[in-house]
Order: structure tokens, then C-alpha cells, then sequence
């Protein structure tokens, strides 16, 4: 009986091709007398390798099946073998602490959520892939730089011509800085996006002048200025911001950096029918302005002028707009000031009127100025308020 046992035991064993399973140390050639410790010894082999269905066991190397092998029903085919596409119903992670792990990548944590959202788990970091997203359920700050369409541009110019409908390489918001070697004025700024900053910084000397509705350039690229009555100055070290509205650039900063000294021109300076009031261009000591927003702040120094009587002395000595912007007074308004006249220091006003392009200078008591030749000087110090 033994030794039917044995030999079926060992037609078993020719009959199952174990070597491609399990390796064992011995080998049995047909028609040979076995030994019965060599076929013991592949036996054991046999057992601990392979896997025990009661306390378990481990697998080891590389392991491929084909479709539908199955474990208990279930299709292992479709997960490990190699020319197969697994899918799976349900996957419940075997060590939460550590998430699941995939290329190298932890793409779900300890807790079973998505790290933070950045390139190293997205292949596109697209606004456009966010979609249906409620403000309500976002917290934290958002950057300025962010606003807009997402995207923040600096640009460098140093363009010296006018320009309309201006393209200067606007993308999302935007900063140009700017240092032309020479003025230039900008009527208007094309490829606006509803919502988007535009902000010029003079880095240079020079001013850049933006003008305000100006026909030169396109609808929709226009500025819509605080001070409308002439355009709005950044100078040296100024800077401005406009942000569109769906329509126009819509002014909604501004510092005009320096002080800026117009182009002298003789004939900004009169007196009343009564006379004549003659500056040359080495008497104008300082005239220059500053704007901020509507806010004008005029600063006159006329020394060694000359008054002259023409049927009588003139009792007004007046400044045209073309000194201080070319811009238009929004208010009527008197301010006290001193005048030299005819080499004698006087008490003085200063006076505006609405919608005026002239500031006048007056002696006390409407008093009338005497006939000088060089001996007569004006001051203004004044801020008013411009359209």
C-alpha cells in the first residue's frame, strides 16, 4: 500500500508542473528509483512556499496571472495581470496613517482628503479647470497680484511717442514702469479686461500726460480721469492707477510725483484794460503745479516785472491756465498773498472764479498798481480745486 501511495504521489508530482511555481532541491527523472528523503525534502520545499490558506502567508517576487484566475471568485487577472486594465469597485486604504501613495506621490492623506492644491498633484493649475466654486466656501487672503483674470504682468517702456489705443503687453493686472526720454501723452489703453488694473510708475524725468475722453483713441480704450478739464500729469516719480469698467479706464489713484514747470510763454501774463503787465522768462523764478486727483497746488514766483498805465493803472495782474496745467476751476475763491509793487511790499489777494482759467492778483482796497520797469513782484502759493 505504501507504495502505491508513493508512486501516485509521484506521478502527482510529474503530472503538476511545479517548477514554474515553486522550485524544489531535487529532481525526479522517470524510470529512476526514487529516494525517499529526496522526495521528502522537495515536500517541505513545497510547504513553505507555499501560501497557508489558515495563518496566511507572503508572496514574493513577481507575480503575473492570467484573465480570469480567480481567488475565492474573485478575478486577480484583472489586477495583476500585465497586459490586463484593472478596475475597482472599492478601495479601502490597508494604512490610513501613511494615505495612499502613487509614482511617488502622497495624492491622498492620512485623513482620506487631498493635500493642498499645487503641481505636484495637478498636471494643470488652470483657473479655468475651477468651475462651480461658491465664494462662501473660500477663506483667506487673496493677493492683489491674483486679482483680475489671475495673472500679474510688469512691464518695462521707454517709448517717447504719443500714444492711442496704447498696447504696452497688458496682461492680467498690470504695471508698466515707465522712463521715456522724452514727454509723451497717452490717450488711451487697448485690451482692457472688466476688472483689471492698469498702473503706470515714471521711473524716468521726463512726464507722461493721460488725457481724459480723448477722441485720438479707440471707444473702450479711453481714461475717465478725476480732473477732466486737461489731462492728468505723472511726473518723476509719480505713478497712477486705472481700472476698467467694461467701458473706459477709470481713474482710481494718482500722485503726480514732481512738480512740473510748463513751457514759459509770455502771453499767459496780463493786467485789465488799464494796462499792461509785461514777465520775460528770466523773472519767472519758480512756476510749477502738483495735481492730486482735482486738488491743484499753483506755485508763482515773478520777480523784477513791469507795470505800465494804459488809460490808467491796471488794479489786476492775471496768471492764464497755460502756467499751471490748462486746467479749469471748478469753484470761485479769494486767498490773501503779497505783491511788491513798484519796489513796495503790499498786502495782496489772490482770487479765482467758477469755471475761471485766470488767476488774478489784486492789491488791498482795489488799489491801483503804479508804473514799474523791473520793480514789481507776484507770489502765489495756492491749491484749488480743478475740473
Amino acid at each position: 500500500m505504501k507504495r502505491v501511495v508513493l508512486w501516485a504521489s509521484v506521478a502527482l508530482l510529474l503530472a503538476v508542473p511545479l517548477a514554474a511555481q515553486i522550485s524544489v532541491p531535487n529532481t525526479l527523472v522517470s524510470g529512476a528509483r526514487i529516494i525517499a528523503g529526496d522526495l521528502n525534502t522537495n515536500f517541505s520545499a513545497i510547504a513553505n512556499a507555499a501560501l497557508n490558506r489558515v495563518t496566511g502567508g507572503n508572496l514574493q517576487g513577481n507575480i503575473t496571472a492570467d484573465a480570469s484566475v480567480t481567488i475565492d471568485g474573485v478575478d486577480i487577472g484583472a489586477t495583476v495581470c500585465t497586459t490586463c486594465a484593472p478596475t475597482f469597485k472599492d478601495l479601502t486604504l490597508a494604512s490610513p496613517t501613511t494615505g495612499l501613495t502613487v509614482a511617488g506621490v502622497n495624492v491622498i492623506n492620512s485623513s482620506g482628503k487631498l493635500p493642498a492644491l499645487s503641481s505636484t498633484y495637478l498636471a494643470s493649475l488652470s483657473g479655468a479647470n475651477l468651475t462651480g466654486i461658491l465664494t462662501s466656501a473660500l477663506s483667506g487672503n487673496v493677493a492683489m497680484a491674483n486679482l483680475a483674470n489671475g495673472t500679474f504682468t510688469v512691464v518695462t517702456s521707454t517709448t517717447t511717442s504719443n500714444q492711442n489705443n496704447w498696447a504696452p503687453g497688458l496682461v492680467g493686472n498690470t504695471v508698466v514702469f515707465w522712463s521715456g526720454a522724452g514727454d509723451i501723452t497717452v490717450t488711451g489703453v487697448a485690451g482692457g479686461v472688466s476688472g483689471q488694473l492698469f498702473t503706470f510708475v515714471n521711473t524716468g524725468s521726463n512726464v507722461a500726460t493721460f488725457a481724459h475722453q480723448s477722441g485720438s483713441s479707440s471707444a473702450g480704450n479711453k481714461f475717465r480721469n478725476l480732473a477732466t478739464s486737461a489731462g492728468t500729469p505723472v511726473a518723476a516719480g509719480g505713478q497712477a492707477t486705472w481700472q476698467y469698467d467694461g467701458t473706459d479706464w477709470r481713474l482710481v489713484a494718482h500722485e503726480q510725483g514732481a512738480a512740473i514747470t510748463p513751457t514759459f510763454a509770455a502771453g499767459d501774463f496780463t493786467a485789465d484794460t488799464a494796462g499792461t503787465w509785461t514777465v520775460a522768462s528770466g523773472d519767472a523764478v519758480e512756476v510749477n503745479y502738483i495735481l492730486s486727483g482735482r486738488r491743484l497746488f499753483v506755485n508763482l514766483v515773478l520777480n523784477t516785472t513791469t507795470v505800465a498805465q494804459s488809460g490808467g493803472n491796471p488794479t489786476a495782474l492775471a496768471i492764464a491756465n497755460g502756467q499751471w496745467g490748462g486746467f479749469t476751476m471748478t469753484n470761485g475763491w479769494v486767498a490773501a498773498t503779497y505783491i511788491i509793487d513798484n519796489g513796495t511790499g503790499k498786502s495782496a489777494y489772490l482770487i479765482g472764479a467758477e469755471g475761471g482759467t485766470a488767476i488774478k492778483a489784486g492789491l488791498d482796497n482795489a488799489a491801483q498798481f503804479a508804473n514799474a520797469t523791473d520793480t514789481t513782484a507776484v507770489y502765489v502759493h495756492v491749491t484749488i480745486e480743478v475740473t
